[in-house]
């Protein structure tokens, strides 16, 4: 501690307040996966998480291979001496019960306090900041990072009265155990906001959340109405191509027998399909978008003067975008202008292992300029009257993620979608005027879903902060009044020091006897 102790308190060192006891070593050959006769469980660094000892995951060996006092004992503080990770080494945490039959690796030591009194006080100090940059400025090394016993026996402690110990560590303890029904509570909120969202969208493609709307519009034209635009804004669209591929060829067409070379877009069997709204339609994704694949990435297609930027399934998430590493490709004569992303482009994840995760989509916004998609994502580009947003909104609804699951398993049980499959998917198609209507319900819904959700991730950090505020506190005598009748920390370091002295004592004429009966 820096600065001036409070009335009554007294530094100590390692050695005034714990014993170091290494960890167990054995032979590989020892090791046993479970419980058998005459072996003992050995904790590791990686059981302990978060200040607590966590009993999973123990390696057994043989008894013989542990001493009398590498058996763990209440009041030991188990810490992690050997790591990879800078912030594994130094992990500390306290034997709060009797473990019987329980023991610690090589790669793990035992700070046994010489009071048990002080064992929580010693265990809190090993969860303040000062004490995590004390280990990385001793235990740092190039690949391993290794504490030794002269590190830890070098911690110099602030040691308050015996009965501020207890009320201090007491108060502590309350706080902690509020901070861990906090920490439960937060982590039970993305599911339940997960099920609201769900909930709204799923009541919003009933028609639930635009049924006073329609009931005060009556006149609106219906869906039905705006697919058949659709369908002749497709054939435009697909005429327009087809003139310029060959024109670019040199090829001037003089009829208009080519155009009988057009597909319409296979139909949408609403049979097996939830009933829509009045007024509503189903449609395929192909009916009313056009469905583009991307660009693979080749040898080729090395990166110099006619690169672009590229998308990736990394950069595309549920409902967002991650911008941070956009990469570039080369682009061939034409490329760009066809697979130039547009605002209001839906980009969808062809595949992935997980059912959750398959078909996750984002809106392009288009905060990148002349940026394309790599060939593992769609390219989903609503026409005439829908809106992407209500296109987006159903694709991660209830009945549109099962669609989207359905259509991607495949017989292995991993699941891909392709533009085929894409196009076959059914989509509603709402009255334009009925689109914006559910969108403006939507949107503080969603909006208040996302800064809930915003507030349970960021929540904890702040939990954290608090706790080391708190330690702070703590460890500089101001979380609870001292009281002046308290006997003061020097008096007890002294009787400590005093009964090590005297068992000390008593060893030495232990081992005397019996060297001289031997």
């Amino acid at each position: 501690m820096v600065g001036e102790l409070p009335e009554g308190w007294a530094n100590a060192s390692g050695p005034d307040l714990f014993r170091f006891i290494r960890g167990v070593t054995y032979a590989k050959g020892d090791v046993a996966e479970a419980l058998q006769d005459g072996t003992i469980g050995i904790l590791r660094a990686n059981n302990i998480q978060d200040g607590h000892l966590n009993m999973e995951d123990l390696v057994y060996v043989p008894e013989r291979c542990v001493s009398e006092e590498q058996r763990l004992q209440v009041g030991d503080i188990v810490v992690a001496t050997s790591s990879g990770s800078l912030t594994v080494v130094g992990k500390a945490a306290r034997v709060e019960e009797p473990l019987p039959g329980v023991s610690f690796g090589a790669f793990c030591c035992v700070l046994r306090p010489h009071d048990l009194a002080l064992s929580d006080w010693i265990c809190k100090f090993t969860q303040t900041r000062g004490y995590r940059r004390f280990i990385e400025s001793k235990a740092a090394g190039i690949n391993i990072n290794n504490l030794r016993a002269s590190h830890l026996e070098s911690i110099s402690l602030a040691i308050p009265p015996l009965r501020e110990v207890q009320r201090t560590c007491s108060l502590l303890g309350q706080y902690r155990a509020r901070q861990a029904n906090a920490r439960a509570a937060l982590e039970a909120i993305p599911p339940l906001l997960n099920r609201f969202r769900q909930s709204v969208l799923a009541a919003a493609f009933r028609g639930d959340l635009t049924a006073d709307w329609r009931a005060k519009n009556p006149d609106v034209e219906p869906a039905s109405e705006l697919l058949k635009r659709i369908r002749v804004e497709r054939r435009r669209r697909w005429e327009d191509a087809e003139l310029q591929k060959m024109r670019a060829k040199g090829k001037v067409p003089g009829d208009d027998r080519w155009k009988a070379k057009y597909v319409e877009p296979q139909g949408v069997d609403a049979e097996s399909l939830p009933e829509l709204p009045e007024g509503w339609v189903w449609a395929t994704v192909g009916e009313v978008s056009e469905v583009e694949g991307g660009i693979q990435k080749q040898p080729s297609r090395r990166t110099g003067r006619d690169s672009f930027p590229f998308l990736r399934v990394a950069n595309v998430f549920w409902g967002r975008l991650d911008l941070e590493e956009v990469h570039q490709i080369e682009l061939f004569d034409g490329e760009l202008e066809r697979l130039r992303l547009h605002e209001g482009d839906l980009l969808v994840v062809e595949g992935n292992g997980s059912p959750t995760e398959i078909g996750r989509m984002a809106i392009w916004d288009g905060r990148v300029e002349n940026c394309v998609h790599q060939n593992h994502l769609i390219r989903v580009r609503a026409l005439g009257g829908l809106s992407p947003h209500f296109l987006s909104h159903f694709w991660s609804s209830p009945v549109g993620r099962q669609r989207v699951a359905r259509e991607a398993q495949t017989t292995t049980g991993l699941y891909n979608l392709s533009k085929g499959k894409v196009s076959k998917l059914p989509v509603p198609v709402a009255p334009t005027a009925e689109q914006d209507a559910l969108l403006a319900h939507l949107a503080p819904l969603l909006e208040f879903s996302r800064s809930m959700e915003g507030l349970s991730s960021s929540s904890p950090s702040r939990l954290t902060t608090l706790h080391q505020s708190l330690l702070a506190k703590a460890f500089r005598g101001e979380l609870v009044p001292q009281d002046p009748d308290d006997e003061s920390a020097s008096v007890l370091l002294e009787r400590i020091r005093q009964e090590r002295e005297a068992a000390g004592g008593d060893e030495k004429s232990r081992r005397g006897r019996k060297a001289k009966q031997s």
